[in-house]
């Protein structure tokens, strides 16, 4: 179908905001997403020196309809192009994950009855994510299938490190030692300090720390096959104690702390959206540097700020995804996770509460400080549970005795 050059050519827009217009002096619009822009302003980028040209819009031909259709560039690209996405991967299934770890098991369990130690079960990785990891097996069997003794040899060095720790586990701190000093007179309540009792020795901590870096970057055992070893767990690395206000690890990923972060004087120069986000870094640096350090300091603060920046004030926009990242350093997915958060709670600016939480305050643990106050409730006898102390409704009307065998019971008498 041939179109004459009339048809296809644009009437010149106005260059104060870069749109066309026919010759009847409508604005000229893509005929799929409605955009008066041929480009987005946003993404275009001016070249110093050099005379800048009206953008056009592209003129494309629909096989479905057989028209002609006036389409911007981002439209009119992914309409010529044929795109061949590869095939997706199938996820799996809960049988091939049961699967993994039997076979695992069974490795480790052969290996603890070769070298007759039951310690060695526990050597095997467990990740199964997308794929099996099994990095923690593949070091043990070596390549191409080594010899059993070669096998049994990395198998002793492992064990070592897993006895070691295992006994220093065990150890905890002396609470004479990290108590405070308490005046003469004074009752010590039995819930002070008791996070003393259940803290980890400092040796500890150093022969974890100091082990793990050999054992990731050496071996290259990934973080779970590595916990395995050492007997340690991620609160153990990333918690911060009260006797301890900064973590035991310091943070090695990220875009703040491998430098990739743009300084707040720079962002004005960075292109978000059309609002331009942006322009908040001249107009209000300090608020953004006081962002970002709080956005470094965790999970929750991270959270908090993101729901601070996405918050809507009155008569004005939330910031935009992009600026958000450049300030925080954050992904999109967390950024938009949040976003839902504070729709779904009217505003709340608080990040959800662990669901570990909720279980430990609905199933609370049993101390010797809440069976003295059953006791002293019962009146000094042991709080049992009886089908009639139920909640339950139909437990109660089971566990009272019916009124007409109590009537059968005094006429007898």
């Amino acid at each position: 179908m041939d179109v004459s050059k009339e048809n296809i050519s644009l009437a010149v827009g106005a260059k104060s905001n870069n749109l066309s217009c026919n010759k009847t002096g409508q604005t000229t619009k893509c005929d799929k997403c409605q955009s008066p822009y041929a480009i987005d302003p946003a993404k275009r980028k001016e070249v110093p020196g050099k005379v800048a040209q009206k953008p056009k819009f592209r003129k494309r031909l629909d096989p479905a309809t057989n028209k002609i259709l006036t389409l911007c560039n981002k439209c009119g690209l992914s309409m010529s192009r044929v795109r061949k996405r590869p095939p997706k991967k199938p996820l799996p299934t809960q049988e091939d994950k049961d699967g993994y770890l039997l076979e695992s098991e069974a490795f480790a369990c052969s290996l603890a009855e070769r070298l007759n130690e039951p310690d060695a079960k526990r050597l095997y990785c467990p990740h199964f994510k997308t794929e099996p990891c099994g990095c923690l097996q593949r070091y043990l069997k070596g390549k191409d299938n080594e010899d059993l003794s070669k096998m049994d040899e990395r198998a002793v060095k492992l064990l070592e490190l897993l006895k070691k720790a295992k006994h220093l586990r065990s150890e905890k701190v002396d609470p004479s030692q990290s108590a405070a000093p308490q005046s003469k007179g004074v009752k010590k309540e039995p819930s002070q300090n008791s996070w003393v009792k259940s803290r980890r020795s400092v040796v500890f901590e150093e022969f974890v720390l100091s082990h793990r870096i050999s054992l990731r970057e050496e071996l290259h055992l990934c973080e779970r096959a590595s916990q395995r070893v050492l007997m340690y767990s991620n609160n153990f690395l990333h918690k911060e104690l009260k006797s301890m206000k900064n973590q035991r690890i310091q943070r090695k990923t990220g875009k703040f702390v491998k430098g990739l972060l743009k300084p707040i004087t720079e962002l004005p120069l960075a292109s978000c959206c059309n609002a331009k986000c942006v322009n908040l870094a001249s107009s209000h640096p300090e608020l953004l540097e006081l962002w970002r350090k709080l956005a470094q300091r965790g999970q929750k603060d991270a959270r908090r700020v993101l729901a601070e920046m996405l918050t809507r004030e009155e008569g004005s926009k939330t910031n935009c995804y992009k600026f958000i990242s450049l300030v925080t350093g954050c992904s999109m997915n967390t950024i938009s996770s949040v976003n839902k958060h504070v729709k779904r709670t009217s505003g709340s600016e608080e990040p959800p509460e662990h669901g570990l939480k909720r279980w430990w305050r609905d199933n609370p643990k049993r101390t010797k400080v809440n069976l003295s106050d059953r006791k002293k409730k019962n009146g000094g006898k042991q709080s049992e549970r009886k089908i009639g102390d139920s909640d339950s409704p139909s437990l109660q009307t089971a566990a009272k005795p019916d009124k007409s065998l109590r009537a059968k019971a005094t006429l007898s008498e």
